[in-house]
């Protein structure tokens, strides 16, 4: 199944089927835009301000979550 994403207001994003754009939302995705400042990997080595995203968070309702095996592994 192919998703798309329909842009909304202040960084949300919603996730539906492809071609059923007034549909079921698959998942709700907020995201965060700030600046930062990276450095050039050429031998000026110049540093300049850029953008950044991060996933603020992600919400996917229960029935379109794939279920994964669980871990037996134990931390510590």
């Amino acid at each position: 199944m192919l998703l798309d994403v329909v842009a909304g207001v202040d960084g949300n994003r919603v996730f539906v089927k492809r071609g059923d754009e007034d549909g079921e939302a698959y998942s709700y995705v907020e995201t965060t835009r700030r600046d930062a400042f990276a450095k050039d990997s050429s031998e000026d080595g110049k540093v300049r301000k850029v953008n950044i995203y991060a996933v603020t968070y992600c919400i996917t309702p229960s029935q379109h979550r794939r279920s994964f095996p669980s871990s037996k592994s134990s931390f510590g």
